[in-house]
């Protein structure tokens, strides 16, 4: 069973560094868990479990949107790749091409 990792902490503090940005940010996190057996004549025979993570951001700024995600969930590495979705949203806004700006959905609050 994984362990339940709280963001809030560290998604407020790159909430707070995003408002000074100017922008917009969400944080995806996926996990998944995987387990396998497989057994010959009743014996075990090959046994493999796997857990896996990652976090993404998407930040809009002016318009336009940039990506990136992380496997490292440190507060540290979730800054960096903060960062980074924010250095290709600026990056997509310099090819100025009006068919690449997003709406921002009114109404909606930040994930508590």
């Amino acid at each position: 069973m994984m362990q339940e990792i709280d963001f809030s902490p560290a998604f407020e503090k790159i909430e707070r560094v995003a408002k000074v940005d100017g922008v917009e940010v969400e944080l995806l996190v996926e996990r998944g868990e995987k387990f396998s057996a497989s057994f010959q004549e009743g014996k075990p025979e090959k046994f493999d479990s796997s857990q896996s993570h990652c976090a993404g951001f998407r930040v809009i700024a002016n318009g336009y949107e940039g990506y990136s995600f992380s496997e490292n969930l440190s507060d540290e590495a979730l800054l960096d790749a903060y960062k980074q979705a924010l250095t290709n949203a600026k990056f997509t806004a310099k090819a100025d091409d009006p068919s690449r700006r997003v709406e921002l959905a009114t109404g909606l609050g930040s994930v508590p």
